[in-house]
């Protein structure tokens, strides 16, 4: 095999190179080879590159995986199908985040899924804030059960039962402590690192946009990561609906959601963000009982408030 690699490297063979380490089991060389081939190849041949593609990419580790994942979003944008297929079976949790404008939140969560320093996830109530630290959970490898959420601003006695509860874990599970809707730490700021440390817990913090950051923990390392309103990126609107109809369980999300329904959809200002549409589509699910010509009925007519009018 070294033989027929250094002929390859020497007749400046990369897709020969490429192939010859994916037989020996080296799958990030041969990704970091056929990406950049597929990009450049003439479209006969980028269906071959496409299997290989994915091929390698499933022969990586997690952190390998985590290392290339963005590269691998680029590509399904370009048009590498087998591309978006391996991120699903391979990096599940990161398909929940539907649409194009989001891969910058995307790759944020690859960067920092197996770093240990907190994150702060800022951003107008309903985008997204426990869904992205559940998918960062997820894609650091660890179960559901060691996800550990405490409202911040729930009451003294609630409180104390959440920190009696999280007292109990097992500090030899690593986990996450998410703190949801942390607009003011100053109770908090005393106890969150030093209880991070003894329970193996990584803090990830929500927080509504327009709150000072230095109010989360002072002089501490800290990756901050914004997500941007639904009425800022409404391109990602048809891929939202499909993908929240698919988890209500409607196997033709196309046929429940005409272009003229996301079109009209398009027109709301959707206040209550993703969390808003989300209920909107559960909602006119649950209402069309099954119906695809009753499911895209509810979703174009059963909107609240009004189209432009932010905050209503």
């Amino acid at each position: 095999m070294d033989g027929s690699l250094q002929v390859a490297r020497r007749e400046g063979d990369p897709l020969r190179m490429a192939r010859l380490h994916l037989r020996s089991g080296e799958g990030a060389r041969a990704f970091d080879l056929l990406a950049p081939l597929w990009r450049g190849a003439e479209e006969s041949l980028q269906g071959h590159l496409s299997g290989e593609l994915a091929a390698a990419f499933g022969s990586l580790e997690r952190p390998e995986r985590l290392q290339r994942a963005e590269t691998l979003e680029e590509l399904e944008v370009a048009g590498c199908a087998p591309a978006g297929e391996a991120l699903t079976r391979w990096l599940p949790p990161s398909r929940l985040l539907a649409g194009a404008s989001c891969l910058p939140l995307r790759a944020a969560l690859y960067r920092n899924a197996l770093s240990r320093l907190p994150l702060l996830l800022w951003g107008e109530q309903g985008t997204g804030h426990t869904l992205a630290a559940r998918i960062l959970h997820a894609l650091g490898g660890h179960d559901e059960s060691s996800f550990v959420e405490i409202y911040a601003l729930s009451s003294r006695r609630r409180t104390e039962r959440d920190l009696a509860q999280l007292s109990l874990r097992d500090p030899g599970t690593p986990g996450t402590l998410y703190l949801s809707y942390a607009n003011e730490l100053g109770r908090w700021r005393d106890w969150v690192p030093e209880t991070c440390r003894r329970l193996s817990l990584r803090l990830v913090i929500g927080m509504h946009t327009g709150v000072s950051q230095s109010l989360v923990l002072e002089g501490a390392p800290l990756i901050s990561q914004g997500i941007r309103p639904l009425r800022e990126r409404l391109e990602d609107l048809p891929a939202l609906v499909h993908a929240l109809l698919r988890r209500a369980g409607v196997a033709d999300p196309a046929g429940a959601a005409s272009e003229q329904v996301l079109s009209d959809l398009a027109d709301h200002d959707w206040p209550g963000n993703v969390r808003e549409l989300a209920n909107h589509v559960a909602r006119a699910v649950r209402r069309a009982d099954g119906d695809l010509s009753l499911i895209e009925e509810h979703l174009k007519h059963d909107l609240y408030g009004l189209p432009g009018e932010v905050g209503e």
